[in-house]
């Protein structure tokens, strides 16, 4: 005997063969009859398109315009090991799909890949089934001539956005960077051709571009601040940080009560990844955080003079207040020593990225000078002596041994905003003397091409710019072995830009990690 719980949830996850024979599994019924089935969605007999009997096979429900303008044209699925199923699916109406036939309890849509999967010309699809209770829905990815889909991931609501995380049939195993996105038309000049980044609903009419100015400053600096007035992100910013909060809480559970807490896994934290406590969090770029991105696609196309890689992973940056219970706050600062910073790679440089996006997703506490934003040294991208001595140096057991780079400069980002930093900018975490705790999504991002290209960063130590070809072609600019000089002012010289504020000194001490 299976109590009638456990029978529906074998049930709901029996393989395709059991359930195409209309046979038992274990002895459990397959999914249950037609009849269980609401009306719009019960198979009907068909006839082949020859005339001839076609006794045992279904018919797919007739497609309603309803459910028709409810689903996307097109989606995109990303993130899957297989390359050849990361593609756009274009929708069509499965009872015109023959290699639909054998499959039972079909939806009225299914979506077709553009490209075959090798020289078979077996095309991958995305197909929907209602369990037995006749509510319940699962898509399923599947290919062409294959008997059982490969993925599979429960729907509860509209399609995609509603989707759970994807599972391989016959295992348990949770592929959590598979997605599927809708893919709505992009302006073939945001970006070169073939890239798989989206758009939103939110995004500017006009995304923000590289110009000279933007160029100039970048090469100076070694940064950009974009606002969110500019991104369409305060909505976006918004749901990230709810999606944060949720980790957040979730973590403090598992501390608290590791049995009777959520599973980090739903969402979406990777596991097995070196962490620096809370101010390093990797999680999988799912559509809170990646939305956060796509306004971004144009500007960091023209950086790196080529597509960008959307990545599959995001850092979640969470900064708590510093010092102990009681202990005073209002009015201090970070005033630490110029010899307390890092550079993403934990002491390996080149570090695997071009550029670290990060998008603020908390407002900055009103009244305070210091809430745990990021702190940059500006210049220090150029400064290829503390590159050629920064990985002996991150060695050191004390700070004081790491070059001094002077005071940093705060970058202030409210709520939705955005600095884009060079991946050799010497940055650090500010204490945190205020109420709140800050949020922060980063993103590192390279060429598309890196995939490939296992020497793409060659040469990054001895000319910056050799991965960002963008800023130089907008500035003119010739080539390491030439002068690296800024094309204006010098640093010590430049003025500070809106974005910036400079930090007082005061207590603390912060060392060593990849965090911000």
């Amino acid at each position: 005997h299976v109590p009638s719980a456990l029978g529906t949830s074998i049930a709901a996850f029996m393989t395709e063969a059991d359930v195409e024979a209309g046979g038992h599994a274990g002895g459990l019924a397959a999914y249950g009859k037609a009849g269980n089935m609401p009306p719009a969605e019960r198979p009907r007999k068909r006839a082949r398109l020859d005339g001839s009997s076609n006794d045992g096979l279904w018919e797919a429900p007739q497609a309603d315009p309803g459910i028709r303008d409810a689903c996307p044209q097109e989606v995109t699925v990303v993130g899957a090991d297989e390359e050849g199923l990361n593609q756009v699916y274009r929708r069509h109406q499965s009872s015109e799909l023959d290699f639909l036939r054998h499959r039972q309890r079909v939806g009225p849509w299914a979506y077709v890949a553009e490209k075959a999967l090798g020289s078979e010309g077996r095309r991958p699809f995305l197909w929907r089934q209602t369990c037995e209770d006749g509510h319940k829905k699962l898509w399923k990815l599947a290919v062409e001539s294959e008997k059982q889909s490969r993925f599979q991931s429960a729907c509860h609501g509209k399609f995609p956005d509603s989707l759970e995380y994807w599972s391989a049939f016959r295992s348990t195993t949770v592929h959590r960077s598979l997605c599927v996105h809708r893919h709505p038309q992009v302006d073939s000049s945001d970006l070169t051709p073939g890239c798989t980044w989206l758009t939103h609903p939110d995004d500017p009419e006009e995304l923000p571009t590289l110009g000279p100015k933007e160029a100039e400053q970048f090469f100076r600096d070694g940064f950009l601040v974009l606002r969110q007035q500019d991104l369409g992100t305060a909505g976006r910013a918004t749901h990230a940080q709810c999606a944060m909060n949720k980790v957040l809480c979730s973590l403090a559970a598992v501390g608290l009560d590791s049995h009777g807490a959520p599973s980090l896994q739903a969402l979406g934290v990777v596991e097995n990844e070196q962490r620096d406590g809370l101010h390093s969090v990797r999680a999988y770029a799912r559509e809170d955080y990646a939305a956060l991105l796509y306004p971004l696609r144009k500007i960091l196309a023209q950086m790196l003079g080529c597509e960008p890689e959307l990545p599959d992973k995001v850092q979640l940056a969470f900064c708590g207040p510093d010092g102990g219970l009681g202990e005073q706050f209002e009015g201090r600062e970070d005033g630490r020593p110029g010899h307390q910073y890092h550079i993403d790679g934990r002491g390996q440089l080149p570090n695997g990225f071009s550029l670290l996006v990060g998008c603020a997703v908390s407002e900055i506490p009103a009244g305070r000078t210091c809430w745990g934003a990021l702190a940059v040294f500006p210049g220090s991208h150029r400064n290829s002596e503390l590159h050629k001595a920064y990985p002996q140096m991150h060695l050191a057991e004390k700070p004081a041994e790491q070059m001094d780079l002077g005071r940093p400069l705060t970058v202030r980002l409210e709520s939705g905003d955005v600095v884009i930093s060079h991946s050799l900018l010497a940055h650090r975490r500010s204490q945190n003397w205020s109420e709140a705790i800050r949020n922060q999504v980063y993103f590192r991002i390279r060429p598309k091409s890196a995939q490939l290209d296992r020497q793409w960063e060659k040469g990054v130590l001895d000319d910056p710019f050799a991965t960002l070809p963008g800023i130089r072609s907008a500035l003119a600019v010739p080539a390491a072995g030439a002068s690296s000089s800024p094309p204006q002012e010098s640093v010590e010289e430049a003025p500070l830009a809106p974005a910036l504020s400079q930090p007082s000194r005061a207590v603390g001490a912060e060392h060593g990690a990849d965090f911000q």
